[in-house]
């Protein structure tokens, strides 16, 4: 099973905020336009949340358990997946 489709094992929420306008956000954009059908599809129980607003970086914040962790996007949403995969939560 793929880790998209695991990603409500381990996650209790998961919220992306980006820029629609500045080119720092497009890999975001871009990321969501791909895979947020097929993320919301196969966790149809995971709050996703999407927020778009005007200059601000984009980044990931994910809880699980009673942690949020955040952080720029590409970089934490890397990092929480692997870190997920280690832990054997995913």
């Amino acid at each position: 099973m793929s880790w998209k489709a695991r990603l409500s094992v381990a996650l209790n929420e998961l919220r992306v905020v980006y820029c629609t306008k500045s080119g720092s956000s497009e890999g975001t954009r871009d990321f969501l336009k791909k895979y947020y059908p097929e993320l919301k599809t196969l966790n149809p129980g995971l709050p996703i949340y999407v927020r778009p607003c005007d200059g601000v970086d984009a980044k990931v914040l994910a809880r699980y358990g009673t942690v949020l962790r955040h952080g720029k996007f590409w970089l934490a949403f890397c990092a929480l997946v692997s870190g997920l995969l280690r832990e054997g939560s995913l």
